[in-house]
């Protein structure tokens, strides 16, 4: 054994030591048994050699473990030989031998004594895997290029040849053959579905017979896979880069991969001049390939090879006694491992069998977790041997998390109820606290908000403002306000941030009115909850950035009425600090809406996602969440995927308005606004107490509290008034002081609203009053929130809205709105109405 002290080396440390030297030394093994079978086909030592490079991703204790679990214990602890304690030294070299030597517990080391080389060794294993990568990435792309340009060729010499030599090596599946412009030489790309990419400028150059002879060399490839073998090496070159050996296997697998092909050529065609003339003319007229996952033609050592060509030295079958060699190496290679395994284990369980009987002590194991079991030293026999307790691990089942992957549009499901434990395994996961609340907010929940169920979700760590969110969902509310359908995902922060992103897709409608089809996006930025300001914002209809609204702001950029599939796009800076973003598609109003082939652009390159479905190709619209938002409850729209409608491929995303129960908008009760007022209340602020919320006014839009607040302020800081109103945000985008009316008493009339208003002067954003109409069946007659003239001034302003009331209107609503963050006072504000005749 080679004692290493524990204070230095970590169990991973040493398991990774063991692994390193045993793959090293089985490399060695197979170099040996390649030596002598160096008379015999290139084929069995190609695969020797894939052997050792499979070594080093499959480390012996997990055959040891494997032998382990199917130990047999029997009543009297099998005898052990030396070559038994030989192999198990030989296994696990680097031990722990600070604990197992010394009666006394090591003692810990002092911050000076302690070294920092595990992270610095790891982050050099990160940069010189990164190289690595970049490099093969680099030169992955050049070949790609060539692919990307090439033509597909269906006809002539090159595919009437390769069809017959496709025949003759019984290959099934035809062959496609890419004609490119390139002077990279014939070689084959891919590895599920391998191309030949055939450059142009050589056929000139190539008699039928030098045709022949590359082109079977090429089907070789295909025929034997050499392309994925190839890749699985460059796997653990990556993972193994620091190792100079994995390089010089790859040179010889190169090597007898290549010679291999020679061989099935001569076997095949017979004409090793006519061969070795193609190999020249390929080598003088084109570049060879610089990835070993694509095949070419001239690899290897050259001249080496062209002498075995010409000397036609067709390596002879493996004879009985090469093969009884190349098993018995197999034999040791899984089978030593696993009988030690076994060993081990039997010798485990009995050693607790006997320390029980001993009084010894309790020893546990843990079902199906087998820990490392240290090597012994030689005993006498009569010596009881106590093993130190393997550590108790409960195995625990894979989570479940579709409510999770649903709330943050991972993979389109959508849970039935969420829970408690739902929640507790989301703040368990990981999972983002914006997130958690979105997930609340957007699915029908059944919440144990008793005292025992709050004190266990504070016991089992979720935050605070996850809580509050619980809460709220779990009281029972009326239905009230508008709904909407929406598609939601959510965005990697990392590959957006500092850049800018185009966000587009194609938008289909159907008698789209009342609202509008459109995209959205949101980038939240730093903070926890909903103390996060929002740092850029645009729904087809809002649109500001840095909480200022922007160009485009309060005018309707979706799609309305009954229109063909219409290209529409969003464009949005995100900054470095960003936090948090999500985005995706709404519609609002009646009719329907499809969607199709979203795209996303950061800096003007193309982005793709596995885990985001731009396209809806998948059965659940993988990467979003989607339904009908606006409150608790909603069913007024129903959105999923459409197979019989699409702009690209065969599926789009499809919204519908079904209005609760697949009723006519007229019909429609899902807008029950509750306690809907005859006649404003409290204008002057007077009811109240200064710091206090304003009686008869709501904050909106909920559930956002505390990331603002509206009270009553004092007369210093109103316009002539006794007491006015302040509304403060300290997160934005939106926040809104207002009042519900019913709008039956002023029916054919124009309201008048006016008041008195003024803003913090490092408000960042604006302040604007607010008046808007709705119907019964939640369409909007009239809408005005002085989108294009704002208030930004810190002086007191009189500002007015007029509204028409329309004949069928059902309920008003007016307000102040600030959009960002700061503060905002309103005083003085009065209500006028006037018929159509003028009274």
């Amino acid at each position: 054994m080679i004692p290493v002290s524990s204070t230095i080396w970590s169990p991973a440390a040493r398991e990774l030591c063991n692994h390193l030297w045993q793959s090293t030394l089985f490399a060695l093994v197979v170099a040996l048994l390649a030596l002598a079978l160096r008379n015999y086909p290139a084929r069995a030592r190609y695969w020797l050699w894939m052997a050792a490079s499979a070594k080093f991703l499959i480390p012996f204790f997990l055959l040891i473990a494997a032998g382990s679990h199917f130990a047999r214990v029997t009543h009297a602890t099998p005898a052990r030989t030396n070559s038994y304690f030989a192999i198990a030294a030989m296994s696990q070299p680097f031990t722990d031998t600070s604990v197992l030597d010394s009666p006394v517990a090591p003692q810990p080391a002092s911050p000076h004594q302690r070294f920092t080389w595990p992270a610095a060794l790891v982050t050099l294993w990160f940069l010189g895997l990164s190289a690595v990568l970049t490099s093969w990435f680099i030169q992955w792309r050049r070949i790609s290029n060539f692919r990307r340009q090439a033509v597909p060729l269906h006809e002539g010499r090159v595919v009437e040849i390769l069809r017959r030599i496709e025949q003759l090596a019984h290959i099934t599946r035809p062959i496609a053959v890419l004609s490119s412009r390139g002077s990279m030489e014939p070689g084959v790309f891919g590895v599920l579905r391998p191309v030949l990419l055939w450059p142009e400028s050589i056929l000139p150059h190539l008699d039928d017979a030098h045709l022949e002879g590359v082109l079977a060399h090429e089907a070789a490839h295909v025929r034997r896979r050499d392309n994925l073998t190839s890749l699985l090496h460059m796997l653990v070159e990556a993972i193994f880069w620091f190792h100079p050996l994995v390089w010089w296997m790859e040179s010889q697998l190169v090597k007898e991969r290549e010679r291999a092909c020679d061989e099935e050529v001569l076997l095949l065609c017979r004409q090793p001049q006519a061969y070795a003339e193609s190999i020249l003319k390929v080598c003088e007229l084109c570049m060879e390939s610089p990835l070993t996952c694509v095949s070419g033609i001239t690899g290897a050592d050259l001249k080496r090879r062209i002498g075995q060509i010409m000397t036609a030295s067709i390596a002879r079958k493996l004879g009985v006694g090469a093969r009884l060699l190349l098993l018995s190496a197999g034999i040791v290679a899984v089978g030593v491992p696993i009988m030690l395994g076994q060993m081990r284990g039997a010798r485990v369980v009995a050693a607790v069998k006997a320390s029980a009987r001993a009084g010894a002590g309790a020893m546990s194991f843990a079902a199906r977790v087998w820990s490392p079991i240290e090597p012994e030293p030689s005993a006498p026999s009569n010596t009881l041997i106590v093993l130190p307790p393997v550590r108790e691990f409960q195995m625990k089942e894979p989570v479940e998390l579709a409510q999770v992957e649903a709330a943050f549009a991972q993979t389109g499901k959508q849970p039935k109820l969420l829970t408690n434990a739902d929640v507790i395994e989301m703040s368990r996961a990981g999972v983002p606290e914006s997130t958690i609340i979105l997930a609340i907010q957007n699915t029908p929940v059944k919440f144990d908000v008793s005292k025992e169920g709050i004190l266990a979700l504070h016991a089992a760590g979720v935050t605070e403002p996850v809580v509050n969110q619980m809460l709220r969902a779990a009281t029972p509310q009326k239905q009230s306000g508008p709904s909407f359908g929406v598609a939601t995902g959510s965005f990697p922060v990392k590959d957006a941030a500092g850049k800018t992103v185009r966000f587009s897709a194609w938008i289909k409608t159907e008698n789209v009115a009342n609202g509008y089809a459109g995209l959205w996006w949101r980038v939240d930025g730093p903070g926890e909850g909903t103390n996060r300001p929002t740092l850029a914002f645009d729904n087809s209809w809002a649109r500001y950035i840095d909480g200022k609204p922007d160009t485009g702001d309060g005018t309707v950029r979706g799609a309305t009425g009954t229109t063909p599939w219409t290209l529409y796009e969003i464009e949005l800076p995100v900054d470095k600090t960003a936090s948090n973003i999500n985005f995706g598609v709404l519609f609002s109003g009646t009719g329907t809406a499809w969607v199709d082939s979203m795209k996303v652009e950061l800096d003007g390159e193309p982005y793709s996602n596995p885990q985001i479905d731009f396209d809806f190709e998948t059965p659940n619209a993988k990467g979003f969440y989607t339904g009908c938002g606006g409150y608790a409850g909603c069913t007024d729209y129903k959105v999923g995927i459409d197979d019989t409608v699409s702009y690209y491929g065969h599926q789009s995303l499809k919204m519908q308005y079904v209005g609760g129960g697949a009723v006519s908008p007229a019909q429609s009760t899902a807008c029950a606004w509750p306690e809907l007022k005859p006649s404003p209340v409290n204008l002057d602020f007077s009811q109240g107490n200064v710091g206090s919320a304003p009686p008869g006014w709501l904050l909106g839009p909920p559930p956002r509290a505390p990331a603002y607040e509206a009270v009553i302020a004092p007369a210093n800081q109103c316009h002539g008034s006794p007491q006015c109103a302040t509304l403060h945000s300290s997160s934005g985008p939106l926040s809104f002081l207002y009042q519900d009316l019913d709008a039956a008493p002023y029916r054919g009339q124009t309201l008048t609203y006016r008041a008195f208003v003024r803003v913090d002067p490092t408000l960042q954003g604006v302040a604007r009053l607010l008046v808007r109409v709705h119907r019964k069946d939640c369409s909007t007659t009239f809408l005005d929130n002085m989108a294009n003239r704002p208030v930004v001034s810190g002086e007191w302003g009189a500002y007015e809205i007029q509204a028409p009331i329309a004949a069928d209107a059902y309920h008003i609503e007016f307000g102040v709105q600030l959009v960002g963050t700061g503060a905002l006072w309103i005083d003085q504000i009065s209500m006028e109405y006037k018929s159509a005749l003028g009274n």
